[in-house]
């Protein structure tokens, strides 16, 4: 169950605004928060760069790769990769 309508809110030279909405469901489980990756052009690794609260859906990332993963109560989501 990953993040629902990833987009990519602002492009600026240095970084990226992107935003999301909570996955149609959470499979019995209370999400706790999102976590934002990122992931350099020349790498194949994806590195935590932030981590925001249940409530929030969006987060600004010097970056070009991003992805965003769910946090449940009892396991982490299959992350939604842009």
């Amino acid at each position: 169950m990953p993040p629902e309508n990833l987009k990519i809110a602002e492009v600026r030279k240095d970084r990226v605004k992107i935003s999301w909405s909570a996955p149609e469901s959470d499979g019995g489980a209370m999400i706790k928060n999102y976590v934002i990756e990122k992931r350099d052009t020349s790498k194949m690794a994806w590195i935590a760069c932030g981590n925001v609260d249940s409530q929030t859906f969006d987060f600004t990332v010097r970056a070009t790769h991003v992805c965003v993963c769910v946090c449940l109560s009892v396991c982490l989501s299959v992350p939604c990769r842009q």
